[in-house]
């Protein structure tokens, strides 16, 4: 072997190293479109699309959609090849290929490339594939939930202007009527509207605190007979309204005592109730199934609980149905515009039902109805004793004095109003630093209590309490403050007990929970 084909040989190795070690398919061409070198990522693509390097319509299988006849090279890419043409730009496009794999995307280019040595041809055309198959994956993904997401703030903006639409109405009708029962009827209609939006609220709070990982569930003891009853018995004046009976039936229950999350399977129900009361016709019938299945695997203080809503409604299609626990998504766009729903409930459900050791499932046929299920796993036992509540609590904090701290008047007006029947004193302040003021100017022991909004001008609830705490008097350790807010997520909770605060009180304000608080802080019983 002569020298010269050594050398030439050795620049060919070290050509083909070089190219193998890029992570992009390359092939290089004569200009009679006859491929003269491919690369380890390229020789992998042939094989993957069946594709053979030695065809003549090589390039009309990759650069033309995979068309066999002669013209079928897309016009840019077979330009690259007319030397009459020079100089020429890049041509570069998208294709997609089945194989093995099933499709694939790339990104495609073909460059042309001079030579200037005399024994070869005058030019060649590089051809590059990049494999994009997950890129594209990803930004069809992220457009479908970009896409889902403008969907949802639609729907939000309907579904919160509904309720503030009645109740900015309703509060107009009342002003302007001098009939009593015309006034109880708006103010009725307001109260109804107002749990409605507050609900819509709470889905959404609840949405971003499963998202971001923060729901706890509150684990306590109840009996199941007892919530399945306050359940039905919030759902049936709804489901009357539209002559739907629904029907309990409880098989096999042996343990009646619960140990888990009461509101929240309460909330799955609901939301399932709901959504069957929604979409069943009139003069129909729900039935609720309940059995406390067989577990022999499970400790043996566990149970194992299984919940069916079955309602004869518009039952889900298949195609439905793959999106139906997907959140900011709804079956489809016309059962939004009939039924209405922020399309958040089903997915909280998943995640509340999984959080409590479960699963969701369905069945369903269009137009015959659905069956929604789900089970829990939970400690339990026989009975659960419940303490009987007083018949009705008079709170009495006569000779107490609160102070009010709240920067929207308002909101003063509302919790004094509330708290009138009491007898408590109050004195209010408009921010954190008047709150300091006033309480820096009373005298020791004079302030019993201290309602303190989050998030005010000037000086918030959190700093305000904490400057407090650093008072130099006795009463400034030993004050009860009670953060009132309408900042309910748990880091917020934690910001008011790192401030020194002794409570969290969340807006809109539940006036049997404030004469809890107000009991508990004003008894005399409570550690400083």
């Amino acid at each position: 072997m002569t020298n010269k084909l050594k050398k030439l040989r050795s620049r060919e190795e070290l050509f083909a190293t070089i190219m193998d070690a890029i992570p992009v398919a390359i092939a290089v061409f004569n200009q009679k479109r006859e491929i003269l070198y491919s690369n380890s990522m390229m020789d992998e693509f042939f094989i993957v699309h069946s594709l053979d390097a030695r065809s003549v319509k090589l390039l009309e299988r990759i650069a033309g959609g995979g068309f066999l006849h002669e013209d079928s090279l897309a016009p840019g890419a077979a330009i690259m090849f007319d030397p009459s043409l020079s100089p020429l730009k890049p041509f570069i496009t998208d294709i997609a290929l089945l194989g093995d794999e099933g499709a694939k995307n790339y990104s495609l280019s073909l460059y042309r490339v001079k030579i200037r040595l005399p024994e070869l041809d005058s030019f060649f055309v590089i051809l590059l594939l990049n494999d994009v198959t997950q890129l594209t994956h990803a930004k069809l993904d992220a457009e479908a939930a970009s896409l889902a997401k403008s969907d949802f703030l639609s729907r939000m903006s309907h579904e919160i202007r509904t309720p503030m639409n009645a109740i900015i109405g309703m509060t107009q009708v009342a002003r302007g009527s001098d009939s009593l029962q015309k006034i109880e009827s708006c103010l009725g209609q307001v109260e109804n509207s107002s749990h409605h939006l507050l609900g819509i609220i709470n889905d959404i709070l609840d949405f971003s605190k499963i998202e971001s990982g923060k729901l706890v569930l509150d684990m306590v003891d109840f009996s199941l007979k007892r919530d399945l009853n306050v359940v039905l018995s919030m759902m049936r004046p709804k489901a009357k309204e539209r002559n739907i009976s629904i029907l309990l039936n409880i098989e096999k229950l042996e343990n009646d005592g619960l140990f888990t999350d009461s509101l929240r399977l309460n909330q799955i129900l609901i939301n399932l109730l709901s959504n069957a009361i929604k979409f069943s016709p009139e003069d129909s019938e729900i039935q609720v199934n309940v059995a406390e299945l067989e577990t022999p695997d499970a400790a043996a203080d566990e149970s194992i609980y299984r919940f069916e809503v079955v309602d004869c409604g518009i039952g889900v299609s298949e195609e439905q149905a793959s999106r139906l626990f997907n959140p900011f998504e709804q079956a489809d766009g016309s059962t939004t515009r009939r039924y209405g729903g922020t399309g958040l409930g089903l997915p909280i459900c998943k995640n509340l039902v999984e959080m409590m050791g479960g699963a969701i499932s369905y069945q369903s046929r269009v137009g015959e109805g659905s069956t929604f299920s789900f089970s829990i796993r939970c400690k339990s036992r026989h009975t659960f004793d419940e303490v009987k509540e007083k018949e009705k609590t008079v709170f009495d904090f006569s000779g107490k004095c609160c102070l009010v701290v709240d920067d929207i008047e308002i909101n003063r007006e509302i919790i004094m109003e509330l708290l009138s029947v009491t007898g408590i004193k109050f004195e209010t302040a408009y921010n954190g630093v008047n709150a300091l003021e006033k309480f820096k100017a009373s005298p020791e022991g004079h302030f019993d209590i201290i309602l303190m909004d989050m998030q005010m001008p000037v000086m918030d609830g959190c700093a305000a309490a904490k400057e407090i705490r650093k008072l130099n008097r006795a009463d400034a350790s030993k004050v009860a403050i009670i953060a009132m807010t309408a900042n309910v997520m748990q880091e917020d909770v934690q910001k008011t007990v790192d401030s020194g605060m002794n409570a969290h009180l969340s807006k809109p304000i539940e006036l049997d929970v404030v004469f809890k608080i107000f009991q508990k802080y004003l008894s005399g019983k409570t550690e400083s």
